[in-house]
């Protein structure tokens, strides 16, 4: 496994990487803690995050506590959509995405969205449809976008997060650059 290395940029102390994960079904939920547990290892090379996971059954319809939570996705540097499941389309979710679409939020420069899809047993017929839509919507929220299949071997290589990570925060003006060095977690 690569590791990363994160080394603030310019003077002052670097801000904190906002991550924003909607899972779509309860199996995803555990995509989601595999990714807190990588940026928590990136953590201890030096990469200050928040992390905020959702179901997406708790942020579709209205009031103050979902606004809330739309706001959030929206202000986040890196944006992650979690299922298993794509042997169907959710609309719900691509609704729900399109609905921060006008919104930039108070992020500065462009952010990450992540996919982390399926998992080893099961189907993927809405892929092409599911990529697709968070394409465009990448392109809309001025995000970089990145998916990676969850099968078993995925969960033993975070080098595409890693080098995902360090493309989009390179990019950014404040946050944080940082350098991938060889070593082992």
């Amino acid at each position: 496994m690569q590791s990363s290395t994160f080394v603030e940029a310019g003077i002052g102390t670097a801000e904190k990487l906002r991550v924003f994960v909607l899972y779509v079904d309860n199996p995803a939920a555990a995509h989601a803690n595999w990714l807190r547990n990588q940026l928590g290892c990136m953590a201890e090379n030096g990469l200050d995050f928040s992390f905020e996971a959702w179901n997406l059954s708790s942020v579709v319809g209205h009031g103050p506590i979902t606004e809330t939570i739309a706001r959030e996705a929206a202000e986040s540097d890196v944006l992650v959509i979690a299922t298993t499941a794509l042997d169907q389309r959710e609309p719900e979710l691509i609704q729900w995405l399109n609905s921060l679409a006008p919104k930039n939020g108070d992020r500065e420069g462009p952010g990450l969205l992540i996919g982390l899809f399926g998992d080893e047993k099961d189907q993927a017929a809405e892929l092409d449809w599911m990529v697709g839509e968070l394409v465009a919507f990448s392109r809309r929220k001025q995000m970089d976008f990145v998916w990676q299949w969850m099968e078993r071997e995925a969960l033993c290589d975070n080098s595409w997060l890693a080098a995902s990570l360090e493309e989009s925060c390179a990019r950014r003006p404040s946050v944080i650059n940082y350098q991938l060095a060889n070593s082992t977690w």
